[in-house]
């Protein structure tokens, strides 16, 4: 009985530890989101400045020149053609297969290889920070603010393009609106991932990952997509036959876990949250020779064949029968 009252108090005193370190993790995504918000206001004054500066600009040139109002409206067309023909030209479009392509993207799995933020221009035209910036929001409403490191934006835009070619991922991603990727750069051994929302706003927060392998960058964020999809997709994420798989996949789980999850040890989540989630990734993703931490996951090399039940559900609820050769690219 003394035993026992002993492991009950050690784990207590273990979630106790993890409940605070998930409530500061939470506390320093909350500032990072405002922060983030601020800028997005900031932005969008200036534009509204902008406009403003352009319309009486053209008034006192007309009053100046004696002009009358028609032309006005001539100029203000004017520079609004000449401004969609500025970003038209400026806007991404080296696109190969639906990927973007920069010059020398990380491909060692070694935790502290850090991509550079270099680029080169491919066929099609330059691919800048700014464009895979742009190109996440037009093509995945994804947005982001954070252009220092060009490599690792165009490992995230490849890494969500091949779910995205599914038109039911594609359905249940919209019904979270403008998803905000936050970015915090660190080491791979402190990679950690968060979705929540707050007050209708959707954030996905990646610590570390821009120093792991070009693998792990992709599937960390389609593993937190999957996140997004339970949160916004309420019933859907509800219907997930969690338990009964813990049986019919007994292989596949540890510890109420997909095994290839990384965070065995001191998580934060319920099991059958973070197993949907990985779930979508391995969907995605499931030839891989396993993830980069060293936190005791393990490989699944063959998701479809070691975990049928778990598979099939994700195929048909999530991806709507769209299955993805591998490597997945």
């Amino acid at each position: 009985m003394d035993e026992n009252n002993g492991k009950q108090q050690n784990q207590g005193a273990v979630d106790y530890i993890n409940s605070g370190y998930n409530k500061l993790n939470n506390a320093k995504n909350s500032v990072k989101a405002g922060k983030y918000l601020g800028k997005q206001v900031l932005k969008q004054l200036g534009k509204q400045a902008a406009k403003k500066g352009i319309e009486e600009g053209a008034v006192a040139a007309c009053g100046s020149l004696g002009l009358p109002a028609i032309v006005l409206l001539l100029i203000s067309v004017g520079v609004l053609v000449f401004v969609v023909m500025i970003v038209s030209m400026v806007s991404p479009s080296a696109v190969n297969g639906g990927d973007l392509t920069s010059a020398s993207p990380s491909t060692s799995g070694s935790p502290n290889n850090s991509p550079g933020p270099t680029s080169s221009t491919p066929p099609g035209g330059a691919v800048t920070a700014s464009n895979v910036v742009s190109r996440l929001k037009s093509d995945f409403n994804v947005a982001v603010s954070d252009t220092s490191n060009l490599n690792y934006l165009v490992n995230l835009y490849n890494g969500l393009a091949v779910p995205f070619r599914s038109a039911k991922y594609k359905s249940l991603m919209q019904k979270a609106g403008t998803i905000h990727l936050l970015l915090t750069f660190s080491s791979c051994q402190n990679a950690r991932g968060s979705t929540y929302e707050t007050n209708g706003v959707m954030y996905i927060s990646l610590t570390g990952f821009e120093s792991c392998s070009v693998q792990e960058q992709k599937f960390s964020l389609v593993h937190e997509t999957g996140h997004v999809i339970g949160i916004a997709n309420g019933a859907l994420w509800s219907s997930f036959p969690y338990n009964s798989y813990l049986s019919k996949d007994a292989g596949c789980y540890v510890d109420g876990f997909l095994k290839s999850y990384p965070y065995l040890s001191g998580i934060a989540g319920t099991g059958q949250a973070e197993s949907f989630a990985e779930a979508v990734a391995d969907t995605v993703f499931y030839n891989t020779p396993g993830r980069d931490f060293p936190f005791g996951a393990t490989p699944l090399t063959n998701f479809p064949t070691q975990c049928p039940n778990t598979y099939n559900w994700m195929e048909n609820n999530i991806f709507g029968n769209v299955s993805f050769p591998q490597p997945a690219q």
